[in-house]
């Protein structure tokens, strides 16, 4: 869940954010980096677990973590 944002409004629907565990990761398709939350978020367990990592903020690399996963934008 993020803490700054935990719910919000898309095409007029409530949509309210979750938590980020290892099994949501892996059966997620791909996971977008929208906010260079470096406190918040565990980047070395979603680098582990997600298929494809599209970063848009380089978190990752400022962060110094590598991965054959991940695509900056």
């Amino acid at each position: 869940m993020d803490p700054y944002v935990p719910e919000f409004i898309w095409e007029g629907k409530t949509v309210k954010t979750v938590n980020l565990t290892e099994e949501l990761i892996k059966e997620s398709d791909a996971v977008i980096i929208t906010t260079a939350h470096k406190k918040l978020i565990n980047y070395p367990m979603i680098v582990k677990n997600a298929k494809y990592i599209f970063d848009t903020k380089n978190v990752l690399s400022k962060m110094g973590i590598e991965g054959e996963n991940i695509e900056v934008l």
